[in-house]
């Protein structure tokens, strides 16, 4: 069985092998340059710089913007893809 993206959690892909504890994330927002930073908490929580911690990289991204925002596809991994590439196709 396949879940749809929207079906697979950051802890998810943990238990998984895809992400690790610890993984940085970034996000450049084309329109002001800013780039921001997440990292990944072993319980799949998102930390930011700020202090806080959000269960989704959508909550992340809403927070660092005021408004909502996909962070599955804001948020890069090191080689630069979002992270919604390891969601497609997962298999439970």
């Amino acid at each position: 069985m396949y879940l749809p993206p929207s079906g697979v959690s950051l802890h998810t892909l943990i238990s998984r092998g895809l992400l690790r504890p610890g993984a940085t994330f970034h996000w450049t927002r084309p329109q002001s340059g800013e780039t921001h930073t997440a990292f990944l908490l072993a319980d799949g929580t998102l930390a930011l710089i700020d202090g806080t911690r959000h269960t989704t990289p959508s909550g992340a991204a809403s927070h660092v913007v005021g408004r909502a925002e996909n962070g599955w596809d804001a948020w890069k991994t090191a080689d630069g893809k979002p992270i919604s590439r390891l969601r497609y196709g997962l298999a439970v």
